[in-house]
């Protein structure tokens, strides 16, 4: 059985990604400076297969205890995930420097030192590291959505406010939305009964194939043929069942209008539609459940960034040209079906 060292993994990130790895059949060795949530962590996932030893990561004393557990508990180590880290932000004159030295221990030393201590047991099974961004660490999962929506909302609510004339609404309101809320209502209630790890890589496989097909076709110059309006419409409906499985419905919805008739600009004016709308209801549940007020001021302080970002998008796309545009995004969708089926080489 392979197993899986995972660092700060009672929350966030980490704790998804123990529960991953779990429902994948390894047996996981967690660590977090939360004892009491680590301990409810192993408690969820049994004890058959999971031991959890809390403590802090800048230790070497802990580092030691962790991997004397890899071998005497489990024999091996295949993968080691270092991804507890912290962060910190302030005005640089108003920032002791060991603040400093506190965020450099964790995000840095620490998983540097652990790599090096574990390396003769990766050696030993030809195993795998994984380095975290920071980037991914700034905000845990259920703090940062609360943010990124609400400013999804503003940048999608400018776009089809700007874009309305070019919106198809009948498509949108007889296929599209109907179909999309149908299918994560869906999404949500199978997702407790499948294996994640298998249902992740079958979706990274249908996006390669899908972008793949694409950028074939438009090398080849052959004409997307016409689709009946019933496997648009089903279509439309698995892209909901991916969104709601895995937040991320938009390659097969752009599959699902392919068939359609849509140029460059009603294609985004409507698409954008979509989204307004999904991530409304959402940013709506997050308001009801006491999420979304604290995460106002962080909202406010990346305004600036998205105003940048809605200006230099609209600048190109009036510059690309819808051959361009498709080559760009089916290109997209082709590095993100490889990075969902990059776990085939941690097996």
């Amino acid at each position: 059985m392979h197993t899986a060292l995972i660092t700060g993994a009672a929350s966030g990130l980490g704790w998804a990604l123990a529960r991953a790895y779990h429902t994948a059949g390894y047996a996981l060795l967690l660590t977090d400076i939360n004892a009491d949530g680590l301990a409810e962590r192993v408690r969820e996932l049994g004890t058959e297969r999971v031991l959890g030893l809390p403590g802090d990561i800048t230790e070497p004393t802990l580092h030691q205890q962790l991997l004397n557990a890899c071998r005497e508990r489990f024999g091996r180590l295949d993968v080691l995930i270092n991804n507890a880290g912290i962060t910190h932000r302030s005005p640089t004159m108003q920032t002791a420097a060991a603040v400093f030295r506190s965020v450099m221990a964790v995000d840095y030393h620490a998983p540097v030192e652990l790599t090096l201590s574990a390396l003769p047991l990766l050696q030993q099974s030809r195993g795998q590291i994984i380095a975290l961004s920071l980037g991914a660490l700034l905000l845990p999962m259920e703090q940062l959505l609360p943010v990124l929506l609400p400013l999804n909302i503003c940048m999608t609510g400018y776009l089809v406010w700007r874009h309305r004339l070019m919106i198809d609404r009948h498509l949108l309101l007889s296929m599209i939305l109907p179909g999309m809320l149908l299918g994560t209502l869906i999404g949500y209630a199978l997702l407790p009964f499948l294996d994640a790890a298998l249902a992740k890589r079958l979706f990274g496989a249908l996006v390669l194939w899908f972008a793949a097909r694409e950028l074939w076709r438009l090398r080849h110059a052959t004409v997307q043929p016409a689709r009946p309006l019933w496997l648009s419409r089903l279509l439309s409906v698995c892209a909901g069942v991916s969104h709601g499985l895995f937040a991320s419905g938009g390659p097969l919805l752009v599959f699902a209008l392919a068939g359609t008739a849509l140029d460059k600009a009603r294609l985004r004016a409507t698409l954008v539609t979509v989204w307004f709308t999904l991530n409304s209801l959402l940013t709506l549940a997050f308001l009801l459940d006491g999420r979304l007020l604290p995460a106002l001021p962080q909202v406010a302080s990346y305004a600036p960034l998205l105003l940048i970002g809605v200006w230099l998008g609209e600048r190109l796309h009036r510059r690309f040209n819808e051959q361009h545009f498709r080559i760009a995004i089916y290109l997209l969708l082709l590095i993100t079906g490889s990075l969902l089926l990059a776990p085939w080489s941690l097996r």
